[in-house]
């Protein structure tokens, strides 16, 4: 599947659930391992009801806006701290707040606790930009929420890459370290 099938997908089809994710998924070639749990909500959720691996990357997921009503999805990992002030700066997106549940569900398709970069998928209209913690290509795999937050699946980050390439999104890399080293004083 190319990401011109994309685009005609993304005229008819909204993505709702697991299964047309890992559909996409079996179409790009991806490989995937999923476990169900109950649902997860916050990161100490998370923290609570999985076992770690070392080549796993575990991430929270921000949907922000700024004044101008302009979104974007950030990834980083579940422990890094994220000032919006300090991101608003470095993008020059102005001052940024958290997105609303209806504008979640009306831009990525998905409720609070379930968003993750899978989600952009259902951003057809490209109005969200992606954001990145760089820190995160030093993993092998990373763990998402696939629109459902009782599951969370497993790929590598080679093929998250891949993803947002087909959902017509690109990574804009942050690192997150060079605010910690702003600040330290």
């Amino acid at each position: 599947m190319q990401t011109s099938d994309r685009n005609k997908l993304s005229q008819t089809v909204r993505f709702n659930s697991s299964t047309e994710i890992f559909w996409v998924f079996d179409k790009l070639d991806i490989s995937y391992e999923t476990t169900h749990h109950p649902p997860m909500f916050t990161v100490s959720d998370s923290k609570r009801l999985r076992e770690s691996r070392d080549s796993d990357a575990y991430t929270k997921n921000l949907f922000l806006k700024n004044k101008k009503g302009d979104m974007s999805l950030v990834t980083c990992l579940e422990d890094s701290v994220v000032d919006l002030q300090w991101l608003g700066e470095k993008f020059n997106l102005g001052r940024l707040s958290f997105c609303s549940p209806e504008r979640l569900i009306d831009c990525l398709g998905v409720t609070p606790g379930s968003v993750s970069p899978l989600s952009l998928i259902n951003d057809t209209k490209l109005g969200v930009s992606f954001i990145l913690e760089e820190k995160i290509l030093e993993f092998k795999n990373i763990c998402l929420h696939p629109l459902d937050n009782t599951q969370t699946t497993r790929i590598s980050i080679a093929n998250l890459i891949r993803f947002i390439e087909f959902t017509n999104h690109s990574a804009n890399y942050i690192s997150l370290n060079t605010y910690e080293k702003d600040h330290k004083e």
